[in-house]
């Protein structure tokens, strides 16, 4: 029994003092201190105010501005506020710091040096796409246009062009381009984790207008999927110091054999050594589709999956390059080709499929959406059942439906078609406040408001005025 209870506890000496364990104390505790613990020291005077408590709160307001436009833009088509901004924001904390967990191991036991990647050099391109079109707002673009440039200026000054000598060009020619890449493999994979844990709960009824296959404008209904994270990281920055080996931070972490493997390209001068300290930052992922053909939890597991298989190849092709420098232009062309073909890709086969949600017609009203806490929530009702009658007579329009609610004695009695063609036979009691079933559904005629299949420009807007 004894031999057991020393074997158990050896075990767990281990698990603790384990490199994987140690580092994510050390990522727990930079965090803490790079926040509140940070502010109490700079409270009771034995510290500066933590930078990054600065930038927290922008990023939460700008997360929290996202669900307060989707809240708004609700309020307008339907008349009533589905997504409270409150709380989708603070589910979405808590969704992003797991991300950022998850990110910060990876960078860290990848070993990815984050001044050397050159972000700031990608920010601009991707402000610059964003004003051509926000969905080019995403670093796998901007950085791929980043890559390609410094591997053709490489190239250039390889076979004698006069580059000019500068800190500017220094600093752009030294870049890692297979730590850039391994960044944004990185966040890609982290949100592809949170689309596929949480991508499906942020989601709006809406109508949009669209071509059918005979060319015709056709209304239909479908879902704005949007989720906006807050994610904070832990970064690894070098650190010249004296003598010593190379550590993960401070506290001198024993790392495996094999770290790192992305290879640094700091030099440190004779008698100094690099060592890589732990340093939090904090970044803002969205996420955002059109699913008219598609349920949504269908279509946010599908897009976590091909862009979890998008975010690996990427990671696998910029650690090679490390090691085969002559992979570096496949891992830069890859990021924004690959990311490119998954969203044609993904909207071809969206448009390729019938709507789920057609216009409601003299056959019953399709229903596209219920709020929560009503009495069609309650009921059961889903979205794409078909209310076809209501205490015996057929619903001929979505003005009569609404005539037959307006009219109706204290019960209800419905009968409802479900997708699959089976019917259901439905009761319950409206009185009070409770006159109506809190369902949204699809219209007999186009709406006022309607969703666009094109994102508007801001140059569109610059140019206009």
């Amino acid at each position: 029994m004894d031999n057991i209870i020393v074997g158990f506890m050896e075990l767990i000496n281990n698990i603790v003092n384990s490199s994987f364990i140690q580092v994510l104390l050390g990522m727990i505790s930079n965090l803490y201190y790079s926040t509140i613990g940070g502010f109490f020291r700079f409270v009771f005077g034995d510290g500066h105010f933590p930078p990054l408590l600065i930038v927290l709160p922008l990023v939460f307001v700008i997360v929290y501005k996202q669900y307060k436009r989707q809240s708004n833009m609700e309020r307008k088509l339907f008349g009533v506020s589905i997504t409270n901004p409150h709380k989708e924001t603070a589910v979405s904390a808590v969704y992003g710091l797991v991300g950022g967990i998850i990110g910060s191991l990876a960078l860290i036991f990848i070993g990815v040096e984050f001044t050397s990647v050159g972000i700031v050099f990608v920010w601009p391109i991707a402000i610059l796409l964003m004003l051509v079109n926000p969905r080019y707002m995403c670093f796998a673009y901007a950085g791929g246009i980043v890559g390609l440039l410094v591997v053709l200026v490489r190239f250039l000054a390889m076979i004698g062009l006069d580059i000019p000598d500068n800190s500017f060009f220094e600093a752009f020619l030294s870049m890692n381009l297979p730590g850039l890449m391994t960044v944004i493999g990185v966040l890609h994979l982290v949100e592809s984790a949170l689309i596929f844990i949480s991508g499906a709960k942020g989601i709006t009824p809406i109508y949009f207008e669209r071509k059918n296959q005979d060319g015709k404008s056709e209304v239909v209904g479908g879902f704005t999927i949007q989720r906006f994270w807050p994610v904070p990281l832990v970064v690894l920055l070098a650190m010249v110091v004296p003598g010593g080996e190379m550590v993960a931070d401070s506290s001198s972490i024993d790392m495996p054999s094999w770290w790192p493997l992305m290879e640094l390209t700091q030099t440190a001068p004779a008698g100094y050594t690099i060592s890589l300290a732990m340093f939090s930052v904090i970044a803002a992922l969205g996420y955002g589709e059109l699913a008219f053909s598609t349920p949504p939890k269908e279509k946010s597991k599908s897009t976590a999956i091909s862009l979890g298989f998008y975010s690996i190849v990427l990671i696998v092709l910029a650690v090679l390059a490390n090691f085969v420098p002559l992979l570096t232009p496949l891992a830069v062309v890859f990021a924004p080709l690959g990311h490119e073909l998954l969203v044609l890709l993904a909207q071809r086969k969206e448009f390729s499929k019938e709507p789920l949600f057609p216009m409601s017609d003299e056959n019953g009203i399709v229903v596209l959406g219920i709020l929560p806490g009503t009495v069609g929530e309650k009921l059961g009702l889903k979205p794409g059942h078909r209310i076809k009658r209501i205490n015996g007579q057929a619903v001929l329009s979505h003005i009569h439906y609404q005539q037959l609610i307006a009219d109706n004695p204290t019960y209800l009695k419905m009968e409802v078609e479900d997708m699959q063609g089976r019917m259901k036979y439905l009761k319950a009691p409206l009185f009070r406040r409770r006159r109506q079933l809190g369902i949204i559904t699809m219209p007999s005629h186009p709406p006022k408001y309607m969703a666009s299949f094109r994102l508007n420009s801001p140059l569109d807007k610059i140019i206009g005025k």
